[in-house]
């Protein structure tokens, strides 16, 4: 039996047989692009730097799933100990004061996780394995080593390695809380609970039996036409202001005009949405769109200050919507009974004053992540089977200070597609004519 005449238990083994720079060129190759500086990895060996393990490629998602279970807790239960509980108590919870809670609780959650910490040996193991293999590969084809003549010792060297430069998860969780991006359900409510919003609804639906026909072309082509007794529409005057006169106001029209004679694309879509509204009971305004943590950390506060205390706080800031081909979906929407097709398109961009949020939630697709909040309401994802938000393009601007530019993301999506979405839950027969959702009478 052969002598053992080499032993490979430390990174200064390696060197020796090495020199310096090659076990560093070996290490660095171990570490793949692992790290947080990948470019700079064998400079910070060959300086002694901590290497520091990129989260983003193995664990953005398990933590967005961790803060979206988190957010989704109206109660803030989690965040005892975290946010001060008078602030809880009267609904004065701030963004910030979400971040730093969240912060702290995903860093408790992660250093407690019996998952994530066996990943980060995994990982740490995958890397000390590429490198002892390269060390044999090299020792042997150098004849530094003689087969049989050496023994290398994997957990030694890797308790090692790892010691020497200290080998971790190189994020902070605030940062990477920052770098999350939601796929946003953001539903508005009205300023006083009514039932104008229902009411409004249901006059222009009733209007629209007595009023219109649907005409069929021969392409299938659905239309209104006028009835002989047509009588134009008149908002009836015990209806007070309703989000959706909001709605209408930023896009420069009123529902009046969109009804009797829509000539703009968000009057001629925002009229479909009210003709196929009769459904609705609960009345809101809904909408889908990816959206940065920053927009998203500040719906969440205004709409947990909502619910804690009973009333409304301003934030400072405003969502702008605006139109074009990153728009989110759009429209009205029952929370709790579930109707609603969001198809309605922007002509102008739709200012949303932070404290007119009702529910902001965010529709990852872990199992965790509405509990609490499932039962209480349906999600525009829940009704309309769109598997993603539209990806669309939503700034915050801030209504006190300077103007903030608009943080922009998203992937490019059709409406056509959407329309088809739509168009699917009907029949599968169904046809959707220039964009309109209607059932065939």
């Amino acid at each position: 039996m052969s002598e053992i005449k080499t032993k490979i238990r430390t990174y200064n083994d390696v060197i020796d047989l090495f020199g310096e720079e090659k076990a560093a060129d070996m290490l660095s190759e171990a570490l793949d692009w692992s790290t947080i500086d990948p470019k700079n990895d064998k400079k910070n060996i060959m300086e002694c730097k901590p290497l520091l393990l990129d989260p983003y490629m193995t664990y953005e998602d398990y933590c967005k799933h961790i803060v979206a279970g988190f957010l989704g807790d109206r109660d803030l239960g989690w965040a005892s100990g975290y946010i001060d509980e008078e602030k809880i108590k009267n609904g004065q919870v701030m963004p910030a004061d979400l971040k730093s809670a969240l912060s702290m609780a995903l860093d408790n959650e992660l250093s407690t996780s019996c998952a994530y910490l066996d990943a980060l040996s995994s990982q740490c193991a995958e890397i000390f394995n590429k490198f002892a293999g390269y060390i044999e590969f090299a020792g042997l084809a150098r004849g530094v080593l003689v087969p049989g003549e050496y023994e290398l010792d994997y957990d030694a060297l890797n308790a090692d390695v790892s010691e020497r430069f200290n080998i971790q998860y190189g994020f902070q969780c605030d940062q990477m809380i920052d770098a999350m991006q939601f796929d946003m359900t953001l539903i508005l409510t009205e300023k006083v609970d009514s039932m104008d919003g229902y009411r409004l609804i249901q006059s222009v639906c009733d209007w629209r039996e007595e009023n219109l026909e649907v005409i069929e072309d021969a392409e299938n082509n659905l239309d209104y036409g006028k009835v002989p007794s047509y009588v134009a529409y008149e908002r009836p005057s015990d209806i007070g202001t309703t989000i959706i006169d909001e709605l209408c106001a930023s896009q420069g029209t009123a529902v009046e005009k969109l009804v009797n004679y829509p000539t703009t694309k968000f009057e001629r879509t925002m009229q479909d949405e009210l003709f196929e509204a009769s459904a609705v009971n609960e009345t809101t305004i809904s909408l889908m769109a990816k959206v940065p943590s920053s927009v998203f950390l500040d719906a969440v506060a205004c709409m947990d200050s909502r619910y804690m205390s009973g009333h409304t706080v301003d934030t400072g800031h405003a969502f702008t919507v605006s139109p074009g081909t990153y728009e989110p979906y759009i429209g009205i929407h029952d929370p709790v009974y579930g109707a609603g097709y969001m198809m309605v398109e922007l002509d102008k961009p739709f200012e949303i004053p932070m404290n007119r949020i009702w529910i902001a939630m965010d529709d990852y697709s872990g199992p965790e992540t509405k509990e609490g909040l499932r039962e209480m309401y349906h999600s525009p994802q829940d009704v309309s089977a769109f598997s993603d938000p539209f990806r669309g393009s939503v700034s915050v601007t801030s209504t006190r200070d300077e103007k903030q530019e608009p943080a922009k993301s998203g992937l490019e999506a059709k409406r056509d597609a959407c329309a088809i979405s739509a168009a699917h839950l009907d029949s599968p027969n169904t046809e959707i004519p220039n964009g309109k959702n209607m059932e065939r009478e």
